[in-house]
């Protein structure tokens, strides 16, 4: 990836993050970038092949970050508790204004399938970390599981700007669930 390339992606990611897709054009993402318009379009065709770059890049980003995370302790159990509170930490964060994977899913029209694409290639991926460790675990009905812990999570990007609940005590429901399934969590 070229210097100017990174610097408008990581403009349109910015500006995305903040506005959101639709409310942000092309425009402002040149003007922001420092760019000219015919750079743009060398390597973004189009704003839909910029909003797939975007998508592409949080989602490397968030899973080298959650893998990172989950690789400084041992356990499944830990691994998993790691899991949620990079969660809870990112829809905590100050700067944080939405998942940029929901507001693509919410914002950009059918015609977008490519996007669409993108966005189930990265919810799988976090569904198949969780029900691995569940099924490292041997916790009953892994996949069922590995499903309401993930939407829980997803939940907590949903309505972390509402600031209804306190996330930080999630882990003991989530110990409580577990446990309903006969898995023994450490705290």
């Amino acid at each position: 990836m070229t210097q100017k390339q990174s610097q408008i992606l990581s403009t349109a990611l910015t500006l995305f993050h903040q506005y959101g897709f639709s409310r942000t054009g092309v425009d402002k993402i040149i003007s922001t970038s420092n760019v000219a318009k015919m750079t743009f379009y060398k390597y973004f065709p189009s704003k839909t092949s910029l909003i797939e770059d975007c998508l592409k890049e949080e989602s490397l980003l968030i899973q080298n970050d959650l893998t990172h995370r989950m690789n400084r302790v041992s356990g499944q159990a830990e691994k998993l508790k790691a899991f949620f509170q990079w969660h809870v930490e990112f829809s905590s964060s100050h700067h944080f204004n939405g998942c940029l994977f929901n507001k693509a899913t919410f914002e950009c029209d059918d015609e977008y399938g490519s996007i669409f694409k993108i966005i189930h290639r990265h919810k799988h991926w976090k569904l198949e970390l969780v029900k691995n460790l569940l099924m490292e675990l041997q916790v009953s009905d892994p996949a069922t599981l590995a499903h309401l812990l993930v939407n829980m999570a997803e939940g907590m990007l949903v309505n972390a700007r509402f600031k209804t609940m306190d996330y930080l005590n999630g882990w003991t429901v989530i110990e409580n669930l577990m446990s309903s399934h006969r898995v023994g969590l450490s705290a």
